[in-house]
This record gives structure tokens, sequence and C-alpha cells, in this order.
């Protein structure tokens, strides 16, 4: 079989980046695994399913009789389905008793994914592909999108050409600069530094939105009495750009009349400096730019699905439906999942990787992610007393594990995921999973195995979706994203709250973390296909 886009419509239109067209080439090789394996003596052996939760079900009753709670981890990637993350998510917080949850890859790509939780309530995108489509002008920070998110960069690329107003903040030419209708070239590093430049420049010229300060935000004349202080020289000097095109950059953004998207990308890290997307976030408040109509920020990542473990409530620091913890949400969650998620409550906000640096996590579950790739992170899960990990091949990962779960692939298994605007998208099996049941199924298994119940009937898959719409409800048409932050921002007093961040210069390693390389199953076969 062959992939094509789906030529309907949204969110694509028929366009599929590399990965998206021949990605799928490495579900086809024969050492996909197709059934359950266990340790035994020392080796890992082939098992049946009922070998396997017998296994999980003795190992889990041990460190649950010999550790404390919270001392069992459980991480997922992100491309696994908003359905599958949002039971792993409450498997790990009602049965398993902890909240050392999230993803190796959120936790170790130094992204800023909580950046914005106290500033507007979600660092989460706050328009759509129709704002940009119709802004007068794209302002483009920590981004490629040509290369990065190819899809819609070339959207973007086919905009300007066709003579819409960009700025894109670079550090050295890229898919986008030739294009722009204004290219800061600034160092590395020093992205943040040039916004604040930006935005005093807007407060000395008299151009920020005082309506909308006023009405929307708390704190400004502080942050005002700060960012005032910023020189333009000193800007120009420490970032390398000219200060006649700082001053250009400013009054490009304050037109009057205009709309403006801004285009960040949480994973790049070429251009990636300390607080540059709360430095972005504040310049668009600023001019009144975020949380209105046909304005915004838009915020990419490199996985599939990373908005939709945002919204499964799959990470430590969230609940489902995509909001922080709160005392009202937390009771509202252990109503509706009649627990009493004492896990939560306690408040424990070591982050879960410390927690397995520090010798805390005694046993972890590992579905789809393979941080053993790295020497590291190998010799931590080594020591662990008990580890489980589901994926589609046997890596470095699973040759670790006491028992290892065959996991099916997209193209495998029923479920939803979220892009970044919020447009959850349905997946469509091309059959039977191969691995004899779903991972909505193995996932249920694991629950009920773990003391939970009411899971395991025919019905799992609709059981699931009628409960993750009590905190993403089902809107036909629209983007979950879209409006949520135009009338109030989701903070608790509606309100967005400008934040006192430091300013310092500091490069980001180019170089990728082992455990964040895209499968080298993927690249090699990739590379047989382009020559790369």
């Amino acid at each position: 079989f062959y992939v094509t886009g789906a030529f309907a419509g949204e969110p694509n239109f028929g366009e599929l980046c590399v990965k998206g067209r021949y990605g799928y080439q490495q579900l086809l090789k024969s050492s996909r695994l197709n059934k359950p394996y266990v340790r035994k003596e020392g080796q890992l052996v082939p098992a049946t399913w009922d070998e396997a939760w017998q296994k999980i079900k003795s190992g889990l009753g041990n460190l649950r009789a010999e550790n404390p709670h919270g001392s069992i981890m459980v991480t997922a990637s992100p491309k696994l389905t908003d359905e599958e993350l949002y039971l792993a998510g409450k498997m790990a917080r009602t049965v398993l008793k902890t909240s050392a949850i999230g993803s190796f890859h959120h936790e170790l790509s130094g992204a800023d994914r909580h950046g914005l939780d106290t500033v507007i309530g979600s660092t989460s995108s706050t328009c759509g592909t129709k704002d940009l489509e119709n802004a007068d002008l794209v302002l483009v920070v920590n981004s490629d999108p040509t290369t990065e998110n190819p899809v819609l960069g070339w959207r973007l690329k086919r905009l300007m050409k066709a003579g819409k107003k960009a700025i894109v903040i670079s550090s050295s030419e890229n898919g986008l600069t030739r294009h722009a209708s204004l290219w800061l070239d600034a160092r590395r590093g020093t992205a943040s530094t040039l916004l604040n430049g930006i935005i005093a420049g807007m407060i000395r010229s008299g151009k920020e939105d005082t309506n909308y300060l006023n009405s929307r935000t708390v704190n400004f004349d502080r942050f005002k009495r700060i960012i005032s202080q910023i020189n333009l020289d000193e800007t120009s000097v420490v970032t390398g750009v000219h200060p006649d095109k700082i001053e250009q950059a400013v009054s490009m953004i304050t037109a009057a009349d205009q709309k403006v998207v801004a285009i960040y990308s949480l994973d790049s890290r070429i251009d990636r400096s300390p607080n540059d997307l709360k430095a972005l976030t504040s310049l668009l408040l600023v001019t009144g730019k975020i949380g209105t109509i046909g304005n915004g920020l838009i915020l990419l990542t490199d996985q599939c699905n990373s908005r939709g473990m945002e919204l499964a409530g799959f990470d430590q620091h969230l609940l489902p439906g995509g909001g922080t913890v709160d005392p009202e949400m937390v009771a509202k969650l252990s109503h509706i999942w009649n627990d009493d998620l004492d896990c939560i409550k306690q408040g424990d906000n070591v982050p879960t990787m410390q927690k397995l640096r520090d010798g805390m996590i005694k046993g972890a579950m590992i579905f789809g992610e393979n941080p053993a790739i790295d020497p590291g992170w190998a010799k931590r899960l080594e020591q662990l007393e008990f580890l489980v990990v589901a994926d589609i091949y046997l890596t470095e990962t699973a040759e670790l594990a006491d028992v290892v779960l065959p996991l099916n692939s997209y193209v495998e298994d029923e479920g939803t995921i979220t892009n970044w605007e919020g447009r959850r998208q349905t997946l469509v099996p091309l059959g039977k999973p191969g691995t004899g049941m779903t991972n909505l199924q193995m996932l249920a298994n694991i629950y009920d195995i773990a003391g939970g119940n009411g899971l395991r009937d025919e019905a799992l898959f609709e059981q699931i979706t009628r409960e993750m719409e009590m905190f993403v409800p089902k809107r036909e048409g629209e983007l979950d994203n879209v409006g949520r932050f135009v009338s109030r921002f989701p903070t608790a007093d509606g309100k967005a709250h400008f934040e006192i961040y430091g300013t310092g210069v500091s490069i980001t390693d180019v170089r990728v973390p082992d455990v964040l390389v895209l499968d080298e199953r993927t690249n090699s076969r990739l590379s047989q296909l382009f020559g790369q």
C-alpha cells in the first residue's frame, strides 16, 4: 500500500511532509513485535498475554508492597493517541497513585512547555490556520517551519511569496528569510534581548494598546517600568541587529488596524534563548495582539500529538482538558474518576525525571519511548526493581524490561490525535491489530490488573471518548483553542499576567540529545529513499 494526503480539506489539504508520506515504511519491517516477552532467568523470552499479565500483576504488587506511593513512573510518547494518553494518565493517578507521569521527549527537550501557564493560562496556540492566512503581518521567532513543520511552512512560504508581510528573527538564513519583509539576523541566544528591545521601542513611541492592557491584563505598570529602561543602542550591540532595523520592526508591528500572528517552535534549538517565549508573548500583550479575534500565537512542536498529550492531562502539571492543577479542577476530576487523587492534592512538584535521577523511582511503565538509547538513562533504568515497556520494536529500553508488550502503530489502531491548533483528527486503522488487541485494550488490562475496574468491556473506545468529552467537549467544526482566549484568558481571574523574566544571553546546544533523536529505523529508511 501507499500513503496519500486527504484532499477533502483541512488541516493539510492533501499535503504531507516526508515523514508523513514515507515514514510508515518502518512499520512494515519483519522485526516488529507482535507478541509479549517476559524475563525468565535473566533472559527475555516470548510469552502469552496471560503470562505477561501475571508478571505485571506480581511485579506491581511487590513494588507497591515495598515502596511508598509515587515511586512508580509512567511515561509515554507524544505520538500516542489522545485516548491512549488519557487512559495512561488516569491509570497512573488513580490506580498506581503516582503523579510521576510525562514524556522523556517533553522533559528532556529543554523547551519551556509551561512558560505561559501563569501568563495566559496555557502554553498552547491561541489561534488557527485561518488566522494565519488572514493576518496582515506574521512574526516568526525560533522557528523554521519549512523544515520543522513543512506542511505549515509551505503554506506560509506561499503566502509570503504572494505578498504577505513577515518579520523573521533568525541568526542564519532559512527557508523563509529570503521572502521576509524584514529579516532580523540576531546573534544566536539573543532573541529575548531583541524582543525586549522591540517592546521598549513600542512603549517609548506610545504604541501600547492602553484599553486592552487595562481591561485584559494585570501587572503591566511594573513590567513597563523595567522594560522601558532598555536602550536601543545596547540592544543593537548585544544582538548585532542595526538600530534602524529594530525601529522598522516596531513600526511594522504597531501599524494601525492590522492583524498579527506570531509563530514559535517549542522544540527548535538553533535560536532558542532564555525566556524568548515569554518575551514574544509580552510583545503580543503590549500591542493587544493575543486573545483578540484574528490575532494570536502559534506554538509548534516536532511531535504529532503534543497538544493531545496536554489535553489528555498526561503531564505532571496538567489535568485532563489541558488546564493547570487547581483545587476546583482537581475536585471535578476526583468526582468523575471516583478517586481521592491524593497524589495530586499532595502537591508533589518534583520533576519526574529528577525523581528518576535521584533514585526515588523504583518501577516504571514506558509506552513508545526509548530513553535507554542514552547510556546515562540506560544505567538508571537498569537499577529499577520492575520495568514494563510497550513498543513497536525490541528497542534498547525494551531489552532492559521485565515485561515487553507489543504496541500498535497509528495505522493499526483507532483513536484521535490533536494538532497544534486544537484540531482533532480521527485515525482509520487499515485492519485488525497484528498484536491481537488494541493499545487501549492493553492499557485497560493493565488498569484492571493494577486494581482498577470497569474498563474491559467491548465499548472501551466509546467509554473513554465519552469520559474525555467531560473535559474537552466535542465541538463539530470548531477548534479547541479558537475562542478560548478571546473573551477571557484561561487564568483564575480571566486576565493575562505580565511577568518579569531574566534577559541573559545563552546559546542552546544544537545537538539533539540521543533520547530525542528520531528512531534510527525511520532515518535509515528515509535516507535510502532520498539519498540523504
